[in-house]
């Protein structure tokens, strides 16, 4: 048993402010927990180094340690120094972009509790503005892509309340028993801030543990913050090929499955999951009930090409700007960038016009590479090999696209 329940763990490296605030939420918000909170600073040469101490011995007392080191060690070894001065029966490790919210520690504590299975937990993260998914889990395309699962999701929706076993879970907040991080080999330090957690949700579960999402516990993540922050992107996923081959594998097209949704592969076999709602059901929708129902549900495909219908023949650009704006995030199509073109060119906007002849002449391009069709036959096989029939079901349906565009 360790001297407190939990020891808090922020690496940071300057961006003061964000630290700043990030303590002061977990002060306002944690006030009666029995938590160590221990910050390593590494290498910061803003004000962190002289102000932290202060504000966090002011904030929690001795329960605060501030950890000053002379470089920057990166994320990794800075977590597991930071578990190493930890007593406490639980770890958790927080992104100093971070805003706590009230009641966020007690349903992650609770995870535990009723789930002995489980070797890990992370509490829902939000965007700020607006009450948005930022992470409730990571998930995997068919062609192994990692990605968010129902990103930019309105926190109310009923499947961001749903209960999941994960591969793997964001490490900007993620709570860990003190046992379990030890046995999982702690975070592997030869990643440069990225990929660590990935590798260590692997590792916990190689140990027979589960990853799970708490949605009753919300943090507001204002996410990558650090500046640099995807400089080693090439370094980290060669060490993840080469600690990780074949640990993770194709998983959206699951989970979307269990909720109701189907999985669509475009021509260059990006992931898009799309809600599909029959034609007499929806339609003696007007338009501002179009529009309610895209903003509750936003993979409804044709909801948004309905709108984008009434909006282009009655020439209200602006309107359909910020309907394509909206379905862009969560899909990405040829169709979509030629609509913003269109709008473009109708609003005289030159710059969204680049970018988007920019970003339509990339998809032509990824279109037509010789490796499309190779991943697409190698999915096949390895669909038909896991005998993974909603997979093959998606498979089914790029073929059949297709063949009625004579492609």
């Amino acid at each position: 048993m360790g001297q407190y329940k939990v020891a808090i763990i922020i690496p940071v490296f300057n961006q003061w402010a964000l630290t700043a605030g990030c303590l002061r939420s977990l002060r306002e918000h944690t006030p009666d927990e029995d938590v160590q909170v221990i910050v390593v600073d590494n290498g910061s040469t803003d004000e962190t180094a002289g102000a932290c101490g202060m504000l966090g011995q002011e904030l929690f007392g001795e329960r605060f340690e501030h950890l000053r080191l002379d470089e920057n060690i990166n994320f990794g070894p800075g977590c597991n120094l930071g578990a190493s001065r930890a007593d406490a029966d639980f770890l958790f490790f927080l992104n100093n972009d971070t805003l706590l919210t009230t009641g966020w520690l007690p349903p992650l504590l609770r995870a535990f509790e009723v789930r002995p299975e489980l070797g890990a937990v992370g509490p829902l993260l939000l965007y700020p503005d607006q009450d948005r998914v930022q992470h409730l889990g990571v998930t995997f395309t068919p062609t192994n892509h990692v990605t968010h699962l129902y990103h930019n999701f309105p926190s109310t929706h009923p499947v961001v309340r749903r209960e999941r076993n994960l591969q793997a879970i964001t490490g900007a907040a993620l709570m860990i028993p003190a046992g379990v991080f030890g046995q999982a080999g702690r975070f592997w330090e030869e990643y440069r801030n990225g990929y660590e957690d990935l590798d260590l949700c692997w590792k916990i579960r190689s140990l027979g543990l589960t990853l799970r999402c708490e949605p009753e516990s919300r943090v507001y993540h204002l996410t990558s913050q650090t500046p640099g922050r995807f400089n080693a992107e090439s370094h980290n996923s060669q060490v993840l090929a080469r600690r990780c081959h074949g640990a993770f594998y194709p998983d959206m097209h699951l989970f979307a499955h269990a909720d109701g949704y189907e999985l669509r592969l475009t021509s260059t076999l990006t992931a898009n999951i799309v809600c599909v709602r029959s034609e007499g059901e929806t339609k003696d929708f007007g338009m501002e009930r179009l529009w309610a129902e895209v903003i509750a549900e936003p993979l409804w495909e044709a909801g948004y090409e309905r709108l984008l219908d009434f909006f282009f023949k009655q020439g209200m650009w602006e309107a359909a700007l910020d309907v394509l704006q909206l379905q862009q995030s969560y899909f990405s199509t040829e169709k979509v960038v030629t609509g913003l073109a269109r709008v473009a060119s109708r609003l005289g906007d030159a710059e969204l016009l680049t970018n988007c002849r920019n970003t339509f002449e990339q998809l032509r391009e990824e279109a037509a590479s010789k490796d499309i069709p190779r991943k697409f036959m190698a999915l096949q096989r390895w669909a038909e090999k896991t005998r993974d029939e909603v997979l093959l079901e998606v498979c089914r349906r790029l073929s059949a696209h297709h063949q009625a565009r004579g492609v």
